[in-house]
């Protein structure tokens, strides 16, 4: 069970396979309703496309076009190679536009956080990818690593309505599970570094689960699953989430100059999430 915060929080979706609420503390019902539809397309559970905006009336997660590239730091607890590893596999969704977009700067070793006892502590001024060998309460044991995003909705109650971030940081489960680059020979409870990365980021993006388990946005693996690559719908979601930063319209109404302009748009509430990425064998 979800431990909830002392703000009213709305739980949105909560199963073993994906956690996400809001916490605003003055929402409306309509939004709520829209996220929980966005929410079960997430799971796989509506919709054929499994990605943003497959809800007819949820707001799609994105990071303004203008925000790139995004500042990320990597906790001084990756070894280089690791470290290197990220870097590398981010590039992934870099090329998934038909032009490549530099999505992501990434700075020196970041320190690990000692005194962050609560996934929200993170929420530092530093956008990271971090290992934390002491695990939150409040999430699931099972959870590899997650996903957690601030942001606020932009011109809410409108057709056009769509959450925009301002923070996100990833956050490996390292005190139950350990991560590897030596995919060769797989070990019980040992799971491929790039594949966890590469799923984390594209959360990071504002992409949601993916019931495909041919997709890098599937919302558990085992661990024998090596994915470092994207597969088509993975690269058509991204694309999707950003026709800014896409030369195809993928029937998205909003038009590059429409998506960048910034003059008309309405700010409203702040919206918190936390997104879980599972292991399938973990005994429960």
């Amino acid at each position: 069970m979800l431990r909830l915060p002392r703000s009213l929080t709305i739980i949105l979706s909560h199963c073993l396979l994906f956690c996400f609420f809001v916490s605003c503390g003055n929402k409306s019902q309509q939004l709520q309703t829209a996220l929980s539809e966005n929410m079960s397309n997430k799971n796989g559970q509506s919709g054929s496309g499994g990605g943003n905006g497959s809800a007819s009336n949820a707001p799609v997660v994105r990071w303004n076009a203008n925000a790139f590239p995004l500042n990320i730091a990597i906790s001084d607890n990756f070894t280089p190679e690791e470290s290197a590893a990220a870097e590398e596999v981010s590039q992934e969704w870099e090329q998934a536009f038909d032009d490549y977009h530099h999505l992501f700067r990434f700075s020196p070793y970041a320190p690990t956080p000692s005194g962050y006892n609560k996934f929200s502590d993170f929420r530092d001024g530093v956008m990271g990818i971090y290992k934390n060998d002491r695990w939150f309460p409040s999430q699931y044991a099972d959870a590899l690593a997650i996903t957690q995003f601030f942001g606020h909705r932009i011109n809410p109650g409108r057709e056009d309505e769509y959450i925009e971030l301002d923070h996100a940081d990833i956050i490996l489960n390292a005190r139950y599970f350990s991560f590897t680059l030596d995919t060769e020979y797989p070990v019980y409870n040992r799971y491929d570094l790039k594949t966890v990365v590469l799923h984390e980021m594209g959360h990071l993006l504002g992409l949601p689960h993916s019931e495909d388990n041919t997709t890098i946005m599937a919302p558990s693996i085992t661990y024998s699953t090596v994915r470092n690559t994207l597969s088509s719908k993975d690269r058509y979601n991204l694309q999707k989430n950003y026709p800014a930063l896409s030369v195809k319209s993928f029937d998205v109404e909003a038009t590059s100059e429409e998506y960048l302009d910034n003059s008309e748009r309405i700010v409203g509430e702040e919206v918190t999430g936390v997104i879980e990425f599972h292991e399938k064998d973990y005994p429960h």
